[in-house]
């Protein structure tokens, strides 16, 4: 059973992951993409981050996911599919039928780029 159950590697999850860790909560840290840093991996460089001026959105989203690791946070690559509430703790599925429990759940998955719904219109959309 963990304190925390942090849904989404972003810069917020990270962030998430790095309080939970200090605080020396039982916390793991829920993503669909091994090592993903979230959408800001694929900017190609971030300006507005401060005291890291002309960085790339990957080395960024490195440094986010080494901060973390760096006070012990624990990771699990999946796809979470539901989350329930039960006799006082949450329960998160995952696609490949795994659940974690946990007594606290920060959703912070981030977002994605839209989609036209078009034929051939997978290209992204800002």
């Amino acid at each position: 059973m963990y304190d925390i159950i942090i849904i989404g590697s972003g810069p917020a999850g990270l962030s998430a992951a790095v309080y939970a860790s200090r605080a020396r909560l039982k916390s793991i840290v829920v993503e669909k993409d091994y090592a993903g840093t979230g959408q800001i991996a694929v900017s190609e460089c971030v300006d507005n981050y401060l005291g890291l001026p002309e960085i790339s959105g990957y080395d960024l989203g490195e440094k986010f996911r080494e901060h973390a690791e760096k006070f012990g946070a624990e990771f699990y690559v999946g796809e979470a599919v539901s989350i329930s509430r039960s006799d006082g703790f949450y329960t998160v599925s995952f696609k490949n039928g795994k659940t974690l429990d946990g007594k606290t759940i920060i959703y912070a998955a981030g977002t994605s780029y839209r989609r036209l719904d078009i034929p051939g219109g997978n290209a992204h959309v800002r």
